[in-house]
């Protein structure tokens, strides 16, 4: 197997231009690649895309189908079975680390062309509705994980004599963190310790020595179906294929591993053990207020923890992305809204009074790498460096302004609330009337309409409703 990645490394440079060439030929629906921006079609950017971060889509939805149906025809993705109703197909991207490496050279020539193409293509994705709004955030990190390995390898592998950067050639761990945290928050990262695992001499390395030679290798993510690859020989298996992985549907403390390999430099018969592997294991959340580090910490090894090493005492990286941070500000405000307590003029649009508002509030935003004492925790014979990343900023990723203003947008949270185009008090009563019991200040005024009475707010009205003949039709 390494002697077959090395002699994939001899190849002729015309014969490698040749077949890279085609392969984004394939991806794009072009007959020649470097085509203007202008040719490019929705779909062909869709496509480079899709190859690399794994995008799912809502299978029913109608346009979902035509869109899905056109990327088989044109553009490599795979038709894998068609339910009996044929309503739809199920299909996808499968783990091919050359169309990946095309797939990678691709988004490279484009971003040359326009930088914000990537966030162009996503935006109009979302506003389509073809993909699932659940993956909102996942999409997104793994987006911003994608990005920071293809600056680590860019930085890693200056471009030389004109020909292309290999992203299949990888780049340490250490400038991986670099390219995807901020300077002071790779700076925390690199500079912390694990947690004490108990039973191994050099848990109290931090970070950047530790892993001074690990190295990660992926070109795309790969969506699993199953949890046994969720493990040290997994990450073999990913680590020769170019892939990180998505871990499968209904799997709780991990949502992405990108596997790590600890000493490149070993012999070749001992560099593929298990015992040379470990991995960054990720878990995306949203919610408004930051939750504990400790508790959110991804645990490995122990009785009641997620199974994954084989044996050995391999460290590993564990990451909780908060990603859709939302000002606290803005949650009063839908609250409010809910309430049918806020005042605005009636002029006034909620999707440009929300935009305006998000503008002027900063997104709280903060990277911890503080542990639990190993008092208060079992020894479970791995090492863990925890990572707990709230807010989506430049204060915590290696992002700009302008692209911290895009993210944002991605990460939108929509809403009955925030999308409703009329704020003020009477048009909230008025849509309340519709939904008598969206809140109890509703429920309640639409109780008292029908008759019904209380003087103390504590008294159980059960019995009483039990006879009370249905009301249809209330004004409040």
């Amino acid at each position: 197997m390494v002697q077959a990645a090395k002699a994939n490394n001899r190849l002729s440079t015309r014969f490698t231009k040749q077949l890279m060439n085609l392969a984004r030929s394939k991806l794009t629906g072009f007959s020649d690649v470097n085509q203007n921006l202008e040719q490019y079609t929705s779909d062909a950017k869709l496509a480079v895309i899709d190859v690399r971060v794994q995008l799912d889509y809502e299978p029913k939805r109608e346009g979902t189908t035509a869109t899905v149906s056109r990327l088989v025809a044109s553009h490599m993705r795979t038709a894998f079975s068609l339910p009996r109703h044929r309503k739809y197909m199920r299909s996808g991207y499968p783990s091919e680390a050359w169309l990946a490496e095309a797939a990678a050279q691709e988004i490279e020539y484009l971003l040359e062309r326009r930088p914000t193409i990537v966030f162009d293509t996503l935006d109009e994705l979302m506003q389509s509705g073809i993909i699932e709004i659940g993956e909102r955030g996942e999409v997104i990190a793994r987006v911003i994980i994608m990005h920071a390995y293809d600056r680590a390898v860019q930085r890693a592998s200056p471009r030389s004599d004109g020909d292309p950067i290999r992203f299949s050639h990888g780049c340490l761990l250490t400038e991986f963190m670099e390219s995807m945290f901020s300077r002071g928050a790779a700076k925390e990262v690199l500079d912390s310790q694990a947690r004490d695992a108990g039973c191994y001499d050099g848990n109290k390395l931090v970070l950047r020595e530790r892993f001074r030679k690990a190295r990660v290798r992926f070109t795309h993510f790969e969506r699993l179906h199953d949890q046994t690859i969720l493990s040290d020989m997994g990450c073999v298996l990913g680590m020769v294929r170019c892939a990180a992985f998505i871990a499968q549907r209904g799997e709780k403390a991990i949502d992405m591993v990108v596997p790590i390999i600890l000493d490149p430099e070993r012999p070749e018969s001992d560099l593929l053990k298990t015992d040379n592997m470990t991995a960054m294991l990720i878990r995306v959340m949203n919610r408004c207020d930051p939750g504990s580090a400790a508790a959110n910490m991804i645990k490995l090894g122990g009785r009641n923890d997620v199974p994954f090493f084989s044996g050995s005492s391999q460290p590993y990286i564990s990451l909780v992305m908060e990603l859709g941070v939302i000002p606290h500000q803005l949650v009063k405000q839908e609250r409010e809204m809910g309430k049918g307590d806020i005042s605005s003029p009636k002029t006034t649009n909620a999707a440009t009074k929300a935009k305006a508002e998000t503008k002027s509030i900063d997104n709280p935003s903060k990277l911890t790498t503080k542990q639990p004492g190993s008092s208060h925790h079992k020894a479970t014979g791995h090492s863990c460096y925890g990572i707990f990343a709230y807010g989506c900023s430049p204060i915590v990723y290696h992002i700009s302004p302008s692209e911290e203003e895009r993210y944002r947008t991605l990460l939108h949270k929509g809403g009955f609330y925030p999308e409703h185009p009329r704020t003020d008090k009477e048009s909230l009563r008025a849509l309340h009337r519709f939904m008598p019991l969206a809140n109890l200040s509703a429920g309640f005024k639409w109780f008292t309409k029908g008759g019904c009475e209380t003087d103390d707010d504590s008294i159980d009205l059960a019995e009483e409703l039990m006879h009370e003949p249905v009301v249809l039709g209330l004004e409040l």
